[in-house]
């Protein structure tokens, strides 16, 4: 499915409004770096109640609301 995503979709130079329309709204983050939202992908808890991997999709857009990049992101901990 991200695969899919990232294949068949243009992702960069939508708004935030149109990412959401196709995602679904994110998760609010009280993390993420100014002017980035991102959605899991992946969150393995291994018997945890930590994660101990995360897999996330990251976008930056600019000051008008415009995705300018993305990014797979993985943590590991």
């Amino acid at each position: 499915m991200l695969d899919d995503l990232l294949k068949n979709h243009k992702l960069k130079g939508i708004t935030y409004r149109q990412l959401c329309d196709l995602l679904g709204e994110p998760p609010k983050c009280e993390v993420c770096e100014k002017n980035t939202v991102e959605y899991d992908i992946v969150v393995d808890y291994d018997h945890e109640i930590d994660p101990v991997y995360i897999k996330l999709l990251e976008f930056t857009y600019d000051k008008d609301s415009i995705i300018i990049n993305w990014r797979i992101k993985e943590i590991r901990n």
